[in-house]
Parts: structure tokens; C-alpha cells; sequence
């Protein structure tokens, strides 16, 4: 199996009513080699994530493309994927330059609560600070 998945972990972006820095992770972009593989590569990816990151949401930034008519939809395996997996619509952008249009979906941690703080995160309990994964490029091979 061979897969690309591009996400980045944004720090700032408030705390909760107990004082926990809250954090989240945006998935950009998500594919295989292979279409019918696809589903397993978000499950792996989403797992990775949850697992070893602190974090509290996962969003996904699906592109929207041109259909009949002009009009603008993301594309329907991808989204299904994503809401069988309880993700729910945030927000839709447009780029008016670039005419390019991006959905947002998001799904909030409820089963990894222990990633919800930075002492009980993977990450830090390991060591590691998100410059460590930033010094070279790394491959995850399951």
C-alpha cells in the first residue's frame, strides 16, 4: 500500500473551560496509489493522528471541482469517507483569485482523551517536540 498524507498540527488556537491548550490538526491532502485503498489509508492516517499527536480536532480540507453548469462539488467518495467517520461540515472558502473552493469538515476527539493535554500527549510523554518531526522528512511504514 502507498499513500500521501499532508497535515499540519496548529497550536494557537485557544484554550478550553479547564485551561487545556487547545489544538488541532488539518488534514490538506490524502491519497493512494491504489483507489481501493483509499479508506484505509484515512484510517491509518486518522489513527496516527489521534494517537500521537496532541490534538483535539481533526479537520479535512476537501477541494471542490467543477461540475455541468459551473457548479461546485467536492468529490462524493472522498466525502462520504470522511462523514461515515463522523466528520461534519465547519465552513466552505472561496478564493476568489484563484476561483478555487476548499470544505471543511471536522471531527472532535472523543475517544483519545489523554491527547487532549500536553503532559499526557504521546508526543511530549516521548520527549518530543514538534520541532523533531520538522528537522527532516519521514516515512511511516506500517
Amino acid at each position: 500500500m502507498r499513500g500521501l498524507v499532508v497535515f499540519n498540527q496548529d497550536s494557537n488556537t485557544g484554550t478550553d473551560a479547564e485551561g487545556n491548550k487547545i489544538t488541532k490538526v488539518s488534514i490538506y491532502h490524502i491519497s493512494c496509489v491504489d483507489p481501493s485503498e483509499l479508506e484505509l489509508i484515512v484510517e491509518l492516517a486518522m489513527d496516527f493522528i489521534w494517537k500521537t499527536m496532541h490534538c483535539a480536532v481533526i479537520r479535512i480540507h476537501l477541494d471542490q471541482i467543477a461540475i455541468a453548469d459551473g457548479k461546485m462539488q467536492t468529490y462524493p467518495e472522498y466525502k462520504r469517507i470522511f462523514k461515515e467517520r463522523g466528520f461534519r461540515w465547519k465552513k466552505l472558502t472561496n478564493h476568489m483569485e484563484s476561483g478555487r473552493r476548499v470544505q471543511i469538515l471536522e471531527l472532535n476527539n472523543k475517544n483519545h482523551k489523554e491527547q487532549l493535554q500536553a503532559k499526557t500527549a504521546f508526543i511530549y510523554r516521548r520527549g518530543l517536540s514538534v520541532a523533531d518531526f520538522q528537522k527532516q522528512p519521514f516515512s511511516l511504514v506500517l
